[in-house]
């Protein structure tokens, strides 16, 4: 059965179009970012500021030039409101690459910092999966963004 959906274009790529693999993940993330774009009436320009993330890089996922990273493919599934497997198939198989050679240190390290005793650092010192990272840091930006928007005392 075919369709002419955009959704199913934009997930459609024949085995035999003699494209390579990198090339087809490109091209489904440039349909796909255009196909979830028209669907919620949003320019490039809008993704960019509802992202925070640059122009160049945007126009570059769109016209099919470079994988998005990890945050910037989180940032862009939730104001496209989708998940990043929605966006780049392969997203979900990429796991943040464990050290070569044992680390040693706790898992989690808080630290205060010397200039400002309102902050802390926090270092996690562990492996956990693509999805896991790009969540926290994510969750961290937010964190800050508000923190840093909101009035002071």
């Amino acid at each position: 059965m075919t369709t002419d959906s955009p959704s199913a274009r934009a997930c459609a790529f024949p085995a035999d179009s003699g494209q390579s693999v990198r090339t087809n993940r490109l091209t489904h993330i440039a349909q796909s970012l255009h196909t979830l774009s028209l669907r919620h009436n949003m320019t490039q320009a809008d993704i960019c500021r509802a992202t925070g993330l640059g122009r160049d890089s945007m126009s570059r996922y769109f016209r099919g030039l470079t994988v998005p990273d990890a945050l910037s493919l989180t940032k862009m599934s939730r104001a496209l409101t989708c998940t990043p497997r929605t966006i780049d198939p392969g997203a979900s198989e990429i796991l943040v690459p464990a050290p070569s050679a044992p680390t040693m240190g706790p898992a989690f390290e808080v630290t205060a910092d010397p200039d400002r005793p309102d902050r802390m650092f926090l270092r996690i010192n562990r492996p956990v999966s693509f999805v896991l990272a790009a969540k926290v840091m994510v969750l961290i930006e937010e964190y800050s963004r508000a923190e840093h928007s909101a009035p002071p005392d």
